[in-house]
């Protein structure tokens, strides 16, 4: 076991008593999120590839029983992407969800989303108590783990999101379980440490294929090893081709798309990933930009403006301490084997060097390939990991400055304040902006996922008597999706009609456009409606109502 020295002490404790807070908190409050934009295609995802698994197996009543199973779950819905010509696409949690509703067998569309929801939630959980572990193991404090764990859960977007993201969230969330056993794997070096982390590395690629960069430097970490002395280098090689090998073969087994063709499905899959176009605007400082010609500061001002002010400082002061730490040993490497003439004094800043090597790396990657991103910058919602080992990094230099107890109690006062955050912005933390951004609504994308479609829709029922409700929506997200999470008696209410307002009793707008709004009117709304309702989270305007006016 691998949680602690003493892996019983972990449940006798108040480490268990906060996890155990947040869990109950996590079970009470998972239905309150409605469904995401992404969550129906990548659900038809999994399905597809159960499927193809289940087609391999011998004719049998249990293969008939399967794919029966298999058949009650795929949906039509004109909006949702043709899964066969996206077969690329990451497969981990797509097809642990489907296992799940597949042998859980859930009579109600409502029932599965919030199964996934519930899912989502406890890996995402899962991975806060390693994150805990890793912190504790690296810095060896009482308080700075917790602090940080705190930060690592409550930050606002990633609380929100860790309950319906399946794509974003889930590979932070595997990233995290990856370093630790990186961690374990560096501290101790042996044939079980590198098949665990082999294993976890593998179901991290099959996530999200970037996370192959860490494989890659993996092994630089390998060529800088003992830079100047190459006496343990053979020991090092052996293990770590032996990492590099049992990655590749758990990926390839864990991975279906790469069964007809490894090599040239794992390229093909790399390069879709490293330049993956959805060729729309997107909503930028107030301009309507191409996602496929984002400018070289997105990820930057979004890191800015969407997470807390003190989250930032912390990680970035971080970062530069971390920074110049590995520049003074860079400096001082000389020819000679003399003491701290390494790049690394020890495993702790061994490990440093490589989370520094990693963030860096994809950083890099982004603005060299000019990658597409989306709102939020949700692809490198990871980056929170390392950010958040950042903010524990300059805790423990800090708490060497000034009184500890000062700086235990500022740090539980601004996660106290994440927490009431997440409580006043509940159920839509996924909208935070911080204060830097005024009416964010004007130049940002606000509802992406589409996840407030549901409160909107279920205040417009509990507000019309009519037996049929004609709703329109002026955004790109799909209503149809939302209607899977809404209860049967309500379902039967509503009849969507997209962009025909002219059939429409309603009108909902959560600001989001694939098309330039500027220029192009498409969802423009008719003068012939009014502002019927609005909700506003912490001055940011999440939905807008419009109702019909009564013709006299």
């Amino acid at each position: 076991m691998y949680l602690t020295k003493k892996p019983y002490s972990f449940f006798f404790n108040w480490i268990f008593f906060f996890f155990s807070i947040y869990f109950f908190v996590g079970i009470f409050i998972f239905k309150d999120y409605g469904v995401s934009v992404d969550e129906e295609f990548h659900r038809q995802v999994g399905f597809f590839w159960l499927n193809y698994i289940f087609n391999l197996i011998p004719d049998s009543d249990l293969k008939s029983f399967l794919l029966e199973r298999v058949s009650r779950g795929f949906f039509y819905d004109f909006t949702l992407p043709n899964v066969e010509q996206h077969q690329f696409y990451h497969i981990f949690f797509d097809i642990l969800a489907g296992l799940f509703e597949i042998f859980l067998d859930f009579e109600d569309s409502r029932d599965i989303f919030l199964f996934r929801h519930f899912l989502n939630f406890i890996i995402f959980f899962i991975s806060s108590i390693f994150f805990y572990n890793l912190i504790k193991l690296r810095f060896k404090d009482k308080y700075i783990p917790l602090i940080v764990t705190a930060i690592y859960i409550f930050t606002p977007r990633i609380f929100g999101e860790s309950f319906y993201n399946p794509k974003d969230i889930i590979f932070l969330s595997v990233i995290t379980i990856v370093f630790y056993f990186f961690f374990i794997f560096f501290k101790k070096i042996n044939y079980k440490n590198c098949i665990i982390l082999s294993l976890f590395l593998s179901i991290a690629i099959i996530s999200r294929v970037a996370a192959f960069v860490v494989l890659v430097n993996f092994f630089i970490i390998l060529l800088l090893e003992n830079i100047s002395s190459l006496k343990n280098f053979p020991s090092f090689l052996k293990y770590k081709i032996f990492v590099f090998f049992f990655t590749i073969i758990f990926t390839f087994f864990l991975w279906p798309y790469l069964w007809s063709n490894p090599f040239s499905n794992f390229t093909l899959a790399i390069k879709t990933f490293s330049k993956f176009n959805l060729d729309f605007y997107n909503l930028y400082l107030g301009e309507y930009i191409k996602t496929t010609n984002i400018p070289w500061h997105y990820i930057f001002v979004w890191f800015f403006i969407s997470n807390p002010i003190f989250y930032s400082i912390l990680s970035l002061l971080g970062f530069f301490f971390i920074f110049i730490r590995i520049l003074k040993r860079f400096l001082k490497i000389t020819s000679q084997k003399k003491k701290y003439h390494d790049l690394w004094r020890g495993l702790n800043e061994k490990f440093d060097l490589f989370i520094f090597l990693n963030i860096t790396s994809y950083v890099f990657l982004i603005l060299k390939l000019n990658a597409s991103l989306y709102d939020s910058a949700r692809q490198v919602y990871f980056f929170h990991f390392f950010l958040v080992y950042f903010a524990a990094y300059f805790l423990n230099i800090i708490k060497k400055i000034i009184k500890k107890k000062v700086l235990y109690i500022l740090s539980f006062l601004y996660v106290f304040f994440l927490i009431l955050i997440n409580i006043y912005m509940h159920p839509y933390q996924h909208v935070y902006f911080n204060f830097i951004v005024q009416k964010p609504e004007k130049y940002f994308p606000i509802d992406y996922w589409g996840v407030s479609n549901m409160d909107a829709l279920n205040f417009i029922i509990k507000n019309e008597k009519k037996e049929k409700i004609f709703i329109a929506n002026s955004s790109f997200n799909s209503l149809h999706r939302t209607l899977r999470i809404i209860n049967k008696e309500n379902k039967k209410k509503i009849v969507l009609v997209g962009q025909e307002y002219n059939r429409a009793d309603y009108i909902l707008d959560n600001f989001y456009s694939e098309v330039n709004k500027k220029i192009n009117k498409k969802y423009e709304i008719p003068s012939n409606f009014e502002l019927y309702y609005q909700l506003t989270k912490s001055n940011i305007t999440v939905y807008r109502i419009y109702k019909r006016k009564i013709s006299i």
